[in-house]
């Protein structure tokens, strides 16, 4: 039965909120769902942006890619209920703006790989605050995303041994002005290789 996975985000300006994660629900088979973050281990406190899911160490158990505003995260399905945070082991942290993330099998070696889209080039320190009144209030604006750059997304190829390999490059994908916003992974020409169709 299927869970559902709720990605959230939390403070900026502030230290992340231990209060404002995001949440796991699973089907309990009824028609409700029981939340079960705190025992699965998956409540990140990042600024979440988005998450897919996908066997990626083909154990038959779904594994959770988060896109965040600062550091990914995935969470490697223990199969007992709990997941473990192997981010910065398979090497797919991606310290950027993720926005989005697919899994695709994009050399068709029985392998999930992973594609992550990054937003825009950015930190809070070149913020530029402007702004804004509605009658006498006054109101904080943030610039345009049109004032800033873009930033690259990038294809980890599943090296089968629990890492990834940035190969983006060399698949001929890079693009570094991009300011990606989602993305679908699919074999759009039927020639049986997945093709990679992102929204930019």
């Amino acid at each position: 039965m299927l869970a559902i996975y709720f990605v959230n985000g939390n403070h900026l300006d502030a230290p992340p909120s231990p209060d404002i994660n995001n949440r796991l629900y699973r089907n309990s088979g009824d028609w409700t769902f029981t939340d079960v973050t705190d025992r699965a281990g998956v409540g990140d406190t990042g600024y979440g942006r988005g998450c897919c899911a996908g066997d990626y160490d083909h154990d038959g158990d779904s594994d959770l890619c988060l896109s965040n505003f600062g550091r990914n995260v995935l969470y490697r399905n223990n199969g007992d209920g709990t997941f473990t945070d192997v981010a910065a082991a398979a090497g797919v942290e991606d310290l950027l703006w993720g926005q989005s993330s697919a899994w695709l099998d994009y050399d068709k070696d029985g392998r999930l790989d992973s594609f992550v889209q990054n937003y825009l080039t950015y930190s809070l320190d070149m913020r530029t605050d402007a702004f804004i009144y509605i009658g006498d209030e006054k109101l904080l604006d943030y610039a345009a995303p049109s004032n800033f750059k873009g930033a690259a997304s990038h294809l980890y190829r599943n090296n089968g041994d629990g890492a990834f390999r940035d190969v983006t490059k060399e698949a001929g994908v890079l693009r570094p002005d991009g300011k990606g916003m989602n993305t679908v992974c699919y074999d759009m020409d039927d020639d049986g290789w997945v093709d990679i169709v992102p929204a930019w």
